[in-house]
């Protein structure tokens, strides 16, 4: 208080105080190079020999800022740098310099989300789940993706422990094992002269909103081929995440939205509960569910670790039986270190940021520590 009452709040992010932070943490502010034009190229850290959980393993990091990919890759190249974040794990081929990747789990997860009231074929549940049927998720995640990520059926996979997937149960379960063309055929949709299908002059021809980042485009267009194939037509509309978020999800302006949702715990109230259908909610699939919403908001308040767990697997099943949307892949988190680095961990991140829960265990050598028997 006595550093900052004085600071007006405008002014806290430009204020020196704020580039010199004091925290109780593995490491301490040592020093920042700070460029005239206001560009921070570096922060200084040294080991916190007070930390509560004892006194870190590295003596100092250092890190850096880069203005653009290009310089990273070089600096890396270059050795100086030892770690950095890939932005898309498909540029690592461009690292030269020995190293290793870490392909850390994430709670981010992608998914088309279907707005079922701006299509009419798309209230129809074996549409949904013929178009689901259709995407070979596995040659996604390892095609598209080049193997960094996971294939998912449902929003909570990642956190629900023992267990990769829930099942499908009743009629969802013999949908889900049927192949997409054999779903339209049983249910009626046939295909015309242009190979695009219909049923009651209704077509399959729908609009796909994706936002202008080069994975996400990519994994449209794997979209719009996969569908194409099963008689589905796709227009697939890129606009800036900006557009994406004023234009279409304010609005609720789609038909499609190929999306990504970031949990900071299995608490899927923002995205899925029936009160978040409208902005600013998030739930985009406009998904409503009594026996969910009911899920939802007793997960919020169960501590036991077993029920909750019970309940995340009903809800992640629940979800799923509706097809509310076509939940596609979970991306890992990759870094890349050089050889000599060590202690990383495995956990799974909520954010970029939980890769340093463990920096007071990372490590850059090692010894041969010989020991006399008693």
């Amino acid at each position: 208080k006595h550093i900052f009452e004085s600071v007006p709040v405008a002014n806290w992010r430009l204020s020196g105080y704020n580039l010199e932070p004091v925290g109780s943490g593995p490491y301490r502010f040592e020093s920042s190079l700070v460029q005239r034009n206001g560009f921070i190229s570096e922060f200084v850290l040294k080991a916190n020999a007070d930390y509560a959980k004892g006194k870190p393993l590295i003596e100092s990091i250092i890190v850096k800022f880069f203005k653009n990919e290009d310089e990273l890759f070089l600096a890396f190249d270059g050795a100086q740098i030892d770690g950095f974040m890939m932005t898309d794990a498909r540029n690592i081929s461009r690292v030269r310099r020995g190293h290793q990747a870490y392909r850390l789990p994430t709670s981010l997860y992608y998914a088309v989300f279907f707005n079922q009231s701006a299509h009419p074929a798309l209230r129809d549940k074996n549409v949904r789940f013929a178009l689901g049927a259709a995407i070979p998720k596995d040659e996604l995640v390892s095609g598209v993706l080049g193997g960094n990520g996971v294939a998912i059926d449902g929003p909570l996979e990642r956190f629900i422990k023992n267990a990769t997937t829930t099942p499908f149960i009743g009629e969802e379960e013999a949908l889900f094992a049927q192949s997409a063309g054999e779903i339209f055929e049983k249910s009626g949709w046939k295909i015309g002269e242009d190979g695009i299908r219909a049923k009651n002059n209704v077509r399959l021809e729908f609009r796909l909103a994706v936002p202008q980042y080069s994975s996400l485009i990519d994994v449209a267009r794997f979209i719009e081929e996969k569908w194409k194939l099963v008689g589905a037509k796709v227009n697939v509309e890129i606009l800036s995440p900006s557009d994406i978020n004023k234009e279409l999800i304010r609005a609720r302006n789609y038909e499609m939205i190929l999306f990504g949702n970031s949990l900071w715990s299995p608490d899927l109230f923002s995205f899925w509960h029936s009160s978040e259908r409208f902005y600013p909610g998030l739930n985009l699939a406009l998904y409503e569910n009594k026996s969910a919403d009911k899920l939802i908001e007793s997960i919020r308040k169960n501590f036991n670790e077993e029920s909750r767990n019970s309940d995340l697997a009903s809800l992640d099943s629940l979800i799923k039986q509706g097809m509310p949307a076509v939940f596609l892949y979970s991306p890992n988190y990759v870094y890349v270190a050089s050889t000599n680095f060590g202690g990383l961990g495995d956990e799974l991140l909520v954010t970029a940021s939980d890769r340093l829960n463990s920096v007071k265990d990372w490590y850059v050598r090692t010894a041969l520590n010989l020991k006399k028997n008693d």
